[in-house]
């Protein structure tokens, strides 16, 4: 059974959004990636991983925005670059568009780290004004926490954080000792995060770490220049949201 909306009649999609309303939006770039990659390397990392997790989940997933913020290469040739403002409210507008026939979550799946902060900035202004819940998600970087994986969750609201570890905690088998209450107790340099080492289901360790937006933000200003920043993002986090849908 296919998930791609490209594919499907409007009756079909009604049919599968009304048993489970979740969307995933892929977005990349078209810019150069060296001389080894081809100038869609973005949008097949992103199209890629919404097609694994819509296998997971049963989410759908939405014909896929090409272009992005790739100011860098605009000299380049083949480069297509959208201004950050412009950008915001294309996807703003997507968000407005699948509200109106009961989309309760989308997530916008993204190949292209320049998009990031729009993406960002795109969903905080449109919580506003919706009851769509937005996330968006960096293709998987892989560090080395607790020697395995690391998946970060950002949420809205430092109750959401509690009711994501509880989550987790039912999906997954937590490690006795490996939690940490963070927004409780900060560290000294107020770094604030829920952290929790949980066995997968291929009894591969792994550690989530759950925070706020306003905590991400100050974990950024707090390690600039010292950790690698990306999110380390598995399949197993949209698994999460899969559940709260349910």
């Amino acid at each position: 059974m296919s998930n791609q909306v490209k594919d499907m009649t409007w009756r079909e999609v009604q049919e599968r959004l009304r048993e489970f309303p979740v969307v995933i939006v892929p977005i990349g770039s078209t810019e150069q990636h060296g001389y080894h990659l081809p100038i869609g390397t973005d949008v097949y990392l992103a199209e890629a991983l919404a097609e694994k997790t819509a296998e997971k989940t049963g989410a759908l997933v939405y014909p896929s925005i090409h272009f992005g913020y790739s100011w860098s290469w605009r000299d380049r040739i083949g480069t297509v670059t959208i201004r950050q403002d412009i950008l915001r409210e294309i996807l703003k507008d997507v968000v407005r568009s699948v509200e109106r026939y009961g989309v309760k979550i989308l997530i916008f799946m993204n190949g292209h780290e320049a998009n990031r902060s729009v993406i960002k900035y795109a969903i905080r202004e449109i919580q506003d004004e919706t009851d769509v819940k937005v996330l968006g998600m960096f293709y998987p970087g892989m560090e080395e926490i607790y020697d395995k994986y690391a998946v970060r969750i950002i949420v809205s609201t430092v109750g959401e954080c509690y009711n994501v570890l509880g989550l987790v905690h039912d999906m997954f088998r937590p490690i006795p000792n490996r939690f940490k209450d963070y927004i409780s107790t900060p560290k000294a340099n107020m770094y604030q995060s829920l952290h929790t080492t949980v066995l997968g289901k291929e009894g591969i360790p792994f550690e989530i770490q759950i925070r706020t937006w306003d905590m991400r933000l100050n974990t950024v200003s707090l390690h600039t220049g010292n950790i690698k920043k990306v999110f380390s993002v598995l399949i197993r986090w949209i698994s999460v949201w899969h559940g709260c849908v349910r």
